[in-house]
């Protein structure tokens, strides 16, 4: 757990230059650069702009030797350690399987390890953010879901939904709630036809149960209704 103090200081500039340690560190120690190194958590945030720093450096990568390395860097700030998580897991937070963190990821800046030679550094997606922080249960994760909200859309954050359920035989309609809910109350509406278009028959229906309990409407999965609803309260 990072300290206080780090938690005010790791800006994103410090993350960059963590991430470009960690980098020669790896190749130090096999011969070549990592891969693709994909922020997630609190890093994903700062590196989309929605968080000006994080409370610690968190990344995701399929090369299995990194978290390895990454075990190893010291780092500081102003005499005061910074936690450096990276993980091959794609169990984040352990609620919702995101199993093509790659795919979904975004490139956000290449960074220049030595000169000439660069490493590609990603956040995943707004929508798989939100996604995650809807189900984390955290209520220190509501004040990122106001920010996810202003920057991507229901119908976004339902295709995405879709494309997790979709790929897994895992029963995610407890995930498939708190997501749609949390979308529901953010906007102040209940759920919306347009919100689900171009989504799956098959999706919907085994979402109908899911779309029952927030709407009252049987049907809702063949027929979806809009109605009034009300606005998340923060705070």
């Amino acid at each position: 757990m990072a300290t206080d103090e780090a938690a005010r200081i790791v800006s994103r500039p410090v993350v960059i230059d963590v991430i470009r340690q960690l980098c020669r560190d790896y190749r130090k120690a096999t011969g070549r650069l990592p891969g693709i190194l994909i922020g997630v958590g609190g890093t994903a945030m700062m590196l989309h702009g929605l968080r000006g720093q994080s409370a610690d450096v968190d990344l995701f990568t399929k090369d299995q030797g990194v978290p390895q390395v990454a075990g190893m860097v010291q780092a500081q700030v102003d005499g005061q350690p910074i936690d450096i998580d990276v993980t091959s897991n794609p169990y984040l937070w352990g609620e919702v399987p995101v199993t093509d963190i790659e795919d979904d990821a975004q490139v956000v800046e290449q960074v220049e390890i030595e000169p000439g030679e660069f490493v590609s550094i990603a956040a995943i997606s707004k929508e798989t953010l939100f996604i995650l922080k809807a189900c984390s249960g955290r209520d220190k994760d509501m004040p990122d879901v106001v920010r996810l909200a202003s920057r991507t859309s229901p119908e976004a954050v339902v295709r995405r939904l879709a494309t997790i359920s979709d790929r897994t035989d895992a029963d995610l309609s407890e995930q498939v709630y708190k997501v749609l809910a949390t979308l529901q109350e953010n906007h102040g509406w209940s759920l919306l036809p347009e919100w689900f278009s171009g989504i799956s028959g098959k999706t919907l229906t085994q979402w109908q149960p899911v779309l029952e309990s927030l709407t009252g409407d049987p049907d809702f999965a063949e027929r979806p209704a809009p109605a009034a609803g009300r606005r998340m309260k923060f705070g």
